[in-house]
């Protein structure tokens, strides 16, 4: 496997492995409730997994600064939430540290759920840049030297783990070449080669 495909390769596991977790939250709403604020929303993603963790966020200008995450807050909120419709937040306005009203016609509410499971996989972004890539004097499958230009994208800060990977194959059904093509290639020290094993 050249290092193009093993970049690839190791890229789409990244974002394999994300898509197995991918949450996303619909449906905000809210209204306030006596002294209290009520925000309703619907946590999408994966049924069975309990280790979302859900954080409530606060515009309160209509601007661009978000407050938070809030912490006088109750109901489906914090470690260990479930994907599902219908859950809400209950938030203590006058609790949270910092406010002591709440007042204005563009209030609004930003709800973050992160995954927190023990094969959660913490990612880091990476800037898009130029790069030379290959070499004119390496092998075939270098040649030539060239300009490569890639944007800005995510990568796991550690590597995979073979729980990780597990869960992975057991999303995508992924098959490894080595079961598709029925051997591996393996560097053999005695013949100081490539060689093609069966198994």
């Amino acid at each position: 496997m050249d290092m193009k495909k093993l970049i690839i390769f190791i890229l789409l596991t990244y974002s394999c492995c994300l898509g197995a977790f991918a949450q996303s939250i619909t449906n905000i709403t809210s209204k306030q409730s006596g002294k209290n604020i009520v925000v309703n929303y619907t946590l999408n993603g994966k049924e069975s997994i309990t280790a979302y963790e859900i954080e409530l966020y606060v515009n309160p200008d209509g601007g661009s600064t978000w407050q938070g995450p809030l912490t006088a807050v109750s109901g489906a909120v914090g470690k260990a939430q479930t994907a599902d419709t219908g859950k809400s937040i209950t938030w203590d306005v006058l609790n949270e540290p910092g406010f002591t009203q709440l007042k204005g016609n563009n209030i609004q509410f930003k709800i973050k759920a992160n995954y927190k499971g023990k094969d959660e996989i913490e990612m880091i972004w990476v800037e898009g840049g130029t790069f030379k890539m290959g070499s004119n004097a390496g092998g075939e499958d270098e040649k030539p030297l060239h300009e490569v230009t890639l944007n800005g994208f995510y990568m796991g800060k550690y590597e995979v783990t073979r729980g990780q990977f597990r869960k992975f194959v057991e999303a995508t059904n992924y098959q490894t070449e080595a079961e598709n093509d029925g051997g591996a290639w393996i560097w053999s020290s005695e013949e100081k080669k490539w060689v093609n094993k069966e198994g």
